[in-house]
């Protein structure tokens, strides 16, 4: 993707460098320039340039942000830099370009203006259009807010893109797309409002959060300090891995059961060392109670068991025909969990669990749920 337009102008010398704003205009990528290289008077450009472009992307046009939550997001793009900083990049950026601040109460807010262009509006080919219409699409609502209104450009560009070339094949391509979990038709647990919102923010800005928390046993909610480490989308159920405060074991809790969500921005994030969400997960953490690792042996009616042809229990899974009968023998070494027992149990009496193989030593029962 790339930005429409050329900087304009002569060179602008500072120090030892020069920055060429090129011959053929765009007043705003112009402003933009010079802005830098006064800047660049003061401290080196190295540093002045990406900060100051990420500041611009940071700029809602749909609400006002304060300059805490800019400051925030900047430290989580890795610009260590105070909130003084901000404030004077901010109204910098403010002279040269249509942003306003709201100053009528603290904190301030800031944002562009209706109808403002910022300056670096993408100019999309078909194909990335293509791309970022699939991404709204399917990952729009995972996505931070902060990350989604730094797309929007780009988002509103591609459906521009896609609506002046809506008649050709290549342009239908993304209705021709569907993503759908398999399994029983059940509808999606439902979310309080804006709790998935603060987790995002949790989870990009790397702060905990304080919650209401209602496990799967309790009958009321109790107040809770959580340490957000990952969130994982199942399709009817989304989970976030925590660390609860005070304790350092990374556990699984259901969005759906958390409530008035809050930012905890004067705290950093406690996360265990070196973990890794990947590992978490194909540790059996989505299992909800493992005893580890068995040879799991089921006899099937051969019609309920032909999906497992295509689709194995594990790489070195063995399906054996029961002579002249509708059974059949299926050996596959898995994780025993009470995920694997739902399951088997929705086969009814199409499905029979035979004695199983040694579990394997050292395997511990560990539960995730919380």
């Amino acid at each position: 993707m790339s930005s429409t337009g050329h900087l304009s102008g002569s060179p602008i010398r500072r120090r030892d460098k020069v920055f060429d704003c090129g011959d053929h205009a765009n007043p705003r990528l112009q402003r933009l320039c010079c802005l830098f290289a006064k800047q660049d008077q003061n401290e080196g450009m190295d540093r002045n340039f990406p900060r100051l472009l990420d500041t611009l992307r940071l700029v809602p046009a749909k609400r006002y942000a304060s300059t805490e939550d800019i400051h925030r997001h900047l430290n989580a793009l890795g610009h260590d830099i105070s909130r003084r900083t901000v404030e004077r990049d901010l109204l910098a950026l403010a002279a040269n370009y249509d942003i306003e601040c709201d100053d009528r109460s603290r904190p301030y807010g800031w944002r562009w203006r209706p109808g403002a262009h910022p300056p670096l509006t993408p100019n999309l080919d078909l194909q990335q259009a293509l791309g970022l219409a699939l991404m709204e699409r399917e990952l729009g609502a995972s996505l931070p807010r902060v990350v989604r209104e730094a797309l929007e450009p780009w988002f509103e560009e591609s459906r521009k893109r896609l609506a002046n070339q809506g008649g050709s094949r290549a342009a239908q391509w993304v209705r021709k797309l569907a993503f759908r979990p398999l399994g029983p038709p059940l509808l999606r647990a439902k979310e309080p409002t804006g709790v998935l919102e603060m987790i995002n923010e949790a989870l990009f800005s790397e702060h905990p959060v304080q919650a209401e928390y209602r496990s799967f046993s309790a009958d009321d909610y109790r107040k809770v300090v959580l340490h957000p480490l990952g969130m994982v989308r199942t399709g009817l159920v989304t989970y976030v891995v925590v660390c609860f405060d005070g304790y350092s074991d990374p556990r699984t809790v259901a969005l759906h059961r958390l409530r008035r969500v809050k930012l905890i921005i004067d705290r950093e994030l406690k996360a265990p060392p070196k973990f890794s969400l990947e590992q978490f997960l194909d540790g059996g953490a989505l299992d909800f109670g493992s005893t580890g690792m068995v040879r799991l042996r089921l006899r099937m009616h051969r019609a309920s068991a032909s999906h497992l042809y295509d689709t194995p229990l594990s790489s070195d899974q063995v399906i054996t025909p029961q002579g002249d009968t509708e059974s059949v023998i299926i050996e596959a070494t898995v994780k025993d969990s009470d995920r694997l027992v739902w399951w088997i149990r929705g086969f009814g009496d199409m499905a029979e669990r035979l004695p199983d193989g040694q579990i394997e030593r050292g395997q511990e029962r560990t539960s995730s749920r919380a």
